[in-house]
């Protein structure tokens, strides 16, 4: 568990649970095949970032309750209405 926040989303913050480490692989752009291990906040900003390319955001894995209680919030944030 850790508290997460996002630009996409200001102002807000939640706690996201997350594995607290992960193996990453890939293919570079010479498509030589890569892998890599990561832990701690570097695996937690890898994960926060693939959900962005996936379309989810932080706040799509927090607990229906905390949704629902960011509901007003959300909406004002979506329409635009933040500093």
């Amino acid at each position: 568990e850790f508290e997460e926040g996002c630009l996409s989303i200001p102002d807000v913050r939640e706690v996201v649970v997350r594995p607290d480490r992960l193996r990453l692989r890939w293919t570079g752009r010479d498509f030589t095949p890569h892998e890599t291990d990561a832990d701690g906040m570097l695996a937690r900003v890898i994960q926060h970032e693939i959900d962005h390319l996936n379309g989810v955001l932080f706040v799509d894995r927090v607990s229906l309750l905390r949704k629902r209680l960011l509901a007003r919030r959300l909406r004002t944030i979506a329409r635009g209405e933040t500093e």
